[in-house]
C-alpha cells in the first residue's frame, strides 16, 4: 500500500473538504506547504514509518503515521478538522494525537493518524 498516495487521494477527492480550502485542490500540499498567502490549506506529511510484526526473518507489517496541519489565519479549523477525521477514519486510520501551535501569524491545528500495513 502506497500511504501518501492514498492519503492525497482520500482528501483531494473529497468534496466537502476541498470546497473549504484555498484553492480547492491546490490548498493540499506535501511536505511543505508555501506561503501563498491564502488560508486555510492543509499539509500533510509522514512523521514515522516503523516496523512492526516480523516472522522469519522478514518484516510482515508496519505503522504508519501521518501528521496533517490544518493552516489557517483566524483559527477556525473545527470544520476541516471534522471532514479531516471522517476521511481519516474511512481509509483506515487512527488519530493519535492533536496539538493546537501558534507559527508566524497562523493558528494551525496538528493532527497526528496511524495505520497499520500489511507488507505481505
Amino acid at each position: 500500500m502506497n500511504v501518501m498516495a492514498a492519503v492525497y487521494e482520500a482528501l483531494s477527492t473529497n468534496r466537502a473538504l476541498v470546497s473549504k480550502l484555498k484553492g480547492g485542490k491546490k490548498g493540499i500540499y506535501h511536505l511543505h506547504g508555501p506561503d501563498a498567502g491564502s488560508y486555510p490549506v492543509i499539509v500533510y506529511s509522514t512523521l514515522s514509518d516503523v516496523p512492526a510484526l516480523h516472522a522469519d526473518n522478514a518484516e510482515i507489517e508496519r505503522r504508519v503515521t501521518i501528521r496533517i496541519h490544518i493552516m489557517t489565519k483566524d483559527g477556525q479549523y473545527s470544520s476541516l478538522y471534522a471532514d479531516v477525521q471522517r476521511i481519516m477514519r474511512g481509509i483506515g486510520f487512527m488519530r493519535v494525537q492533536t496539538n493546537e501551535i501558534y507559527d508566524d501569524g497562523l493558528r494551525i491545528l496538528v493532527v497526528d493518524y496511524r495505520i497499520g500495513v500489511d507488507e505481505s
